[in-house]
């Protein structure tokens, strides 16, 4: 499994424990928690620690307004997570 976020919540880090075995896409952060934290910029230092063996791309982005899903795939027999990060005002919602 990979390593746990260190960035977030009790309750958001229990949704990313559960969206590693997963049957259905995880909120890791909800619709209701982006509009929150939307509205206050918080003050705290957060750092994101990355690793990763070759690896060929990679890509990164921050909003304090993603909603963060997440669903463990199978890629050639290798269990991997599938995250997806999208903003409220992209939605429609």
């Amino acid at each position: 499994m990979p390593e746990l976020p260190t960035n977030l919540n009790a309750e958001q880090k229990s949704r990313w424990a559960k969206a590693q075995t997963a049957t259905e896409p995880i909120e890791i952060v909800t619709l209701a928690e982006a509009k929150t934290a939307e509205m206050n910029k918080s003050k705290t230092k957060k750092t994101w620690i990355f690793k990763a063996n070759n690896v060929r791309d990679f890509a990164w982005t921050s909003s304090r307004k993603f909603v963060w899903d997440a669903l463990p795939i199978n890629v050639s027999g290798k269990s991997h997570v599938y995250e997806l990060l999208w903003q409220r005002s992209l939605s429609n919602l």
